[in-house]
């Protein structure tokens, strides 16, 4: 039986996600939202406000409850 290689994976910088480097038969640039984008700027910025539309939504909705009020 053969072992099969552990994957090296990358982490998406400000929601912590790990991606892996390689998959078989998928181009890598595909596995990073990052690598498709022409310009990485314009990539880091759309990720930045993504993440601000989460922290607006969880502010918005779910800081009702003590779980909530401890996170905001």
């Amino acid at each position: 039986m053969e072992v099969s290689k552990i994957p090296e994976f990358e982490v998406m910088p400000i929601f912590n996600l790990q991606v892996p480097k390689s998959v078989n038969g998928v181009d890598p640039k595909m596995l990073n939202p990052r690598n498709s984008w022409s310009n990485p700027q314009d990539w880091e910025n759309a990720n930045w406000g993504l993440a601000e539309k989460f922290i607006k939504n969880f502010l918005r909705n779910f800081t009702d409850n003590e779980w909530g009020q401890k996170i905001s």
